[in-house]
Order: C-alpha cells, then sequence, then structure tokens
C-alpha cells in the first residue's frame, strides 16, 4: 500500500499550498455533509434561487423550445441506453470478466438506425470498431452529443459497414464490480494505468472478437483510452495482430504537467500526495452530489472554470449548447492510484509503469522540479510506407526549435505535417513548461518499468489538438515506432474538441474514416467503406464490399 508523502519534501510555497487545498476539501467535505441531511424543500428553495441569481448575470438561456430541449434531454439521460433511444438507435449490453476478476460494462450498436437484429449478441459479418474512453470517463461520453452527425459511434453505424463497441473501464458507472471486492474496500481501487494494460483492454478485445467471430479489430480511443492502449500494445506482442488500426484522439503518454504552476509543482514533488486529498478509493466521487443539485448552467460554468485553472483549456470550440448536454456525462468514478500514476508519468516525463516504492527512501528524495522551455513549434508526421495508405509520404522535416528568425535543421527521412485548418488557430509556441527532476533525484537504485511503446507493430494515427495542453507530440513521436505512425495536427483545437468539438464532423471524422479506409479489415483498401461528407453525411451508391457486409449482417441475423 502507498504511503503519505513526506512533508518535509516541500518547498514554503508548495507547503502553504497543500494546507490550503485540505482545508478547501474539508470545508467541501462538511458542506457536502450538511446538504444531504437538509430537507429536500430546503434544497429546492436554494436551487431556484440558484437559478434566479444565474439568469440575472449571465448571457446564457436555458433552453425552452423544442428544438432546444434536446441539449436538456440529453443532460437528464440516465444512461447509455437512453442516450441513443434519443437518436432511434438500439444498442446492446455486454459484460467482460478480467482474469483479475472486474466484471466490465461494454456497449454496442451493431445496426443503422432503427433497425433491430432478432438475434442480439452474435456476429454480423462486419468489420469492428472499438471505442474506449478517456480518464474519469465511461462509453456515454461518445453519443451525448447534440448533433446526430457529429456523434462518432453513430457516423460509423450509419456507414452500414461496421459493428460499433464502446468499453468501460474498471470502477467507472458501468464497470463497478468485482468477484473479489466490494466496491466499499480499499482493494477494489487498488489500480493503477497497469491493471488495464495488463486486463482491462487485452481481455475487452479477446471478449469482442469471441462474439463477433472476427479476426482483428480498429482500435479509436480518446485521451487515457489511447495511454491503456499504447500501454497494452506494447506489453502483449500479441495483441498487436488483433488490432487493425489504433487511431488515437487526443493522444496521451507523457503530458507535461497542469497549467497551473503552484498545483503542478506540488503534485510532481508528491505525486502519492492525492492519497492525502482524496483517500484511497475513488477520485472526486462528490462531483455527482453536486451535479445533483446546482443548476445546470451553474454547475457547467463550475466545469470550465476548473479547466480553464488546470489545463488553460478555454473551450471556445465547444458550443454552450454542447457543454450542457455532456457535462452531465463528462464524470464517471476512477480510482485515486490511477491518477497518481499520471503524475508520476509527468514528474519522471516517461510513459512508466506504477512506480510501487515511491513511498520508499528513495521514493523521497527531494524534488525541487525547474522548468524549461518547450520547442517553439514541432511539425512532424510518420507514416507507414504503404502504397494504398492516404497518408503522405516520407519527406524531409524542418524543425524549427527558437524564434521564427532562429536557423532550422533538416531531419530525414521524415514526413511532412498534415495540419487540418481550424477557425481558431493560436500562435505558435508556448503552452506550459514541463519539469524534469533534477539528476541526483533520478540517480535513484532503480528506475520504474516503462512501457516499451517502441515495439508496437500496429498502425498507429495520432490526432492531436496544436491548442492542448495534455499532448506532447514531439516527445510522443519519439517513443512510437517510425514506420507505423501517423501525426494529423488539428489547428486551435483543445484536449476535449477532438470528441465535443462543433466541427468535428469537418476536421476529425473524415480522418477517423479515411484510416479505417486504409487499414480496416474486409475492406482491403476501404472499397467497403463510404466516403464520408461533411454536409450530407455519406456520399451516395453502395460499393461491392459495402453489399456484402449488408447481406452478412441480415444472413447473421435471419439465421
Amino acid at each position: 500500500m502507498a504511503r503519505v508523502p513526506v512533508i518535509g519534501r516541500l518547498s514554503p510555497h508548495e507547503y502553504i499550498a497543500l494546507v490550503a487545498s485540505v482545508s478547501i476539501l474539508a470545508f467541501e467535505t462538511l458542506l457536502r455533509v450538511i446538504i444531504v441531511f437538509l430537507p429536500k424543500s430546503v434544497i429546492d428553495w436554494g436551487y431556484g434561487r440558484s437559478r434566479i441569481l444565474f439568469h440575472r448575470f449571465s448571457t446564457h438561456a436555458f433552453p425552452k423550445s423544442t428544438e432546444d430541449r434536446l441539449p436538456n434531454d440529453i443532460r437528464e439521460a440516465k444512461d447509455f441506453g437512453e442516450l441513443c433511444a434519443l437518436w432511434g438507435y438500439t444498442y446492446e449490453e455486454h459484460v467482460v470478466m478480467t482474469k483479475d476478476g472486474y466484471l466490465l460494462g461494454v456497449h454496442r450498436i451493431p445496426e443503422i438506425k432503427g433497425r433491430m437484429r432478432t438475434r442480439p449478441g452474435t456476429s454480423t459479418g462486419k468489420p469492428v470498431v472499438y471505442l474506449h474512453h478517456g480518464l474519469l470517463m465511461n462509453s456515454e461520453v461518445w453519443v451525448c452529443l447534440t448533433d446526430e452527425q457529429r456523434c462518432l459511434p453513430f457516423v460509423l453505424a450509419e456507414q452500414g459497414c461496421f459493428d460499433v463497441w464502446m468499453g468501460n473501464n474498471r470502477g467507472n458507472k458501468y464497470s463497478k464490480k468485482s468477484i473479489h471486492h466490494s466496491p466499499n474496500s480499499h482493494k477494489f481501487w487498488d489500480y493503477s494505468l497497469d491493471n488495464f494494460a495488463w486486463h482491462d483492454i487485452p481481455d475487452t478485445i479477446e471478449y469482442i472478437l469471441s462474439i463477433t467471430k472476427a479476426g482483428s479489430l480498429s482500435y479509436i480511443g480518446f485521451s487515457q483510452g489511447t495511454a491503456q492502449a499504447f500501454a497494452a500494445l506494447s506489453i502483449h506482442p500479441q495483441l498487436n495482430e488483433k488490432v487493425n488500426v489504433f487511431i488515437a484522439l487526443a493522444p496521451a503518454m507523457s503530458p507535461a504537467g497542469l497549467s497551473q504552476p503552484i498545483v503542478d509543482a506540488l503534485m510532481k514533488a508528491s505525486p502519492t500526495s492525492m492519497f492525502l486529498f482524496f483517500g484511497r478509493k475513488a477520485i472526486l466521487s462528490s462531483v455527482t452530489t453536486w451535479q445533483s443539485i446546482l443548476y445546470p448552467p451553474i454547475f457547467t460554468y463550475v466545469i470550465d472554470t476548473a479547466l480553464a485553472f488546470l489545463f488553460d483549456w478555454r473551450s471556445h470550440n465547444i458550443a454552450y449548447s454542447q457543454k450542457l448536454a455532456a457535462y452531465a456525462h463528462l464524470y464517471s468514478y476512477a480510482s485515486v492510484k490511477s491518477v497518481v500514476h499520471w503524475f508520476q508519468i509527468m514528474r519522471e516525463a516517461t510513459f512508466q509503469m506504477y512506480d510501487d516504492d515511491i513511498g520508499s527512501a528513495w521514493g523521497v528524495l527531494h524534488m525541487h522540479a525547474y522548468t524549461q522551455s518547450r520547442p517553439s513549434s514541432v511539425n512532424k508526421s510518420r507514416c507507414k510506407d504503404d502504397p494504398n495508405s492516404n497518408y503522405p509520404q516520407p519527406t524531409s522535416l524542418s524543425l524549427t526549435t527558437g524564434p521564427s528568425n532562429s536557423p532550422t535543421s533538416t531531419l530525414s527521412p521524415i514526413d511532412s505535417p498534415k495540419v487540418i485548418s481550424s477557425a481558431h488557430s493560436p500562435p505558435t509556441g508556448g503552452g506550459p513548461a514541463y519539469h524534469h527532476p533534477p539528476s541526483h533525484a533520478r540517480a535513484r537504485s532503480y528506475r520504474p518499468v516503462r512501457f516499451p511503446t517502441r515495439n508496437i507493430t500496429t498502425p498507429i494515427v495520432l490526432l492531436h489538438g496544436t491548442a492542448d495542453s495534455l499532448v506532447d507530440i514531439d516527445t510522443m513521436l519519439r517513443e512510437l515506432p517510425n514506420h507505423s505512425t501517423t501525426a494529423i495536427s488539428l489547428d486551435g483545437y483543445e484536449h476535449l474538441d477532438v470528441i465535443w468539438g462543433q466541427n468535428i464532423h469537418v476536421d476529425v471524422f473524415p480522418e477517423v474514416l479515411n484510416a479505417l479506409r486504409t487499414w480496416c479489415e474486409g475492406g482491403g483498401s476501404g472499397s467497403g467503406i463510404r466516403r464520408y461528407d461533411s454536409k450530407q453525411g455519406m456520399d451516395g451508391g453502395l460499393s461491392r464490399v459495402f453489399q456484402e457486409a449488408e447481406k452478412a449482417s441480415i444472413r447473421a441475423d435471419e439465421g
């Protein structure tokens, strides 16, 4: 069991921040306990007063018309099934038992809108796509959008030749059960990214392939969902044969850190201080309580403020109505230990396994981190040298490491960048500083095991925002294989923009479908996948392979 951090490691301003943080959390806990025991009439009165005050001082209007009520309907949807029902899609729910005894909920959309299968839980004969969510999330984040054309699972299902699956991490809303431990015990929550890589991802993939009878599937991950795939593919060589392409949305591997300097320094100096703040079970479990009692626009404002404070995200690419709808589905349970793991990765600037010895004599060395500016701009892209690929082939790379008038160096052979334009392109350079521990702190008697990501053989497509403070694409590309990785920049995109942005159907989906067209099993060069039209959805005219996939689905359903 991890130890509480040694307070003596902290500098004076970090110590002050620690005391202030503990005080705030204690006050929040006390306030929450008081609210729980208040009569419902008092809570309703406070809710009404907060609504009146909000509309008096805010320019955002709460939706009232039938059309504008959709964000509210999405916000009030209780689960994945209700979200699908809003758009007319049927779904299946499956349960995967991992080798260490956790029960994971998995959702499936096997058919186009309005079609119901008579034999659920069987093969459709279609190529399989598996989507996985990020940290503190669940599968609902994929289907809580206010436009059907911006909902990736629905777009993939409407292509007609995809069997779409969405996974869930242990501990979240759909996976809060184990055959060995109760969710009320510390042991249930004693897991990190390592456990996702050893069990959750490979066991879910095995289950999906066993149901669909497919030889391989296409994996689409978001944020931590990409980190879990990087880790799983790197330590399970045989898993690479079962994933035909890995599409990483807002990929996460070794983030630079938080944008708030004091919080960032505190967490990197002592990652296990998270145990002191939040205990050893689920992190931020009080979110659900506040979500139920706060007026929705106020809850939305609180989330926006927190994201700006911690990550410097302004969320200008996400419509207010989308925030109102999706923020209610943003949070799901996750272990404190998994967040501690991320701060260990940030501190060491290495995509490593959990450091179990962090509280030992070697693990508590004083860590006064220093900061170093990032290169002002790095344009880099790499792709598989495949004649059928639609991605750019290798050329030289110009890497700018200083001001615009400084000399540049040419690296070869690496691809030239492929950049998607956006109306919100930020200035080059900047970004939060990243921290490195001093050399004496790194000179320990051991080194935490790193995930061997260069061993991945599955083709990788990275879609990253240029304004995403959590994505260090330069570092990431150095840790991935040269021959099979493609990086695509999304100008002006922040982290959440990649799944909820206003223009993802224009900027993101064509790239996703292009990758599937190139690598997806059953389609060869992609002839079975209809070309995506951002204005009309899908183009007309079914190809021969698409028709065969449809016939196979009907035969499997009727047989």
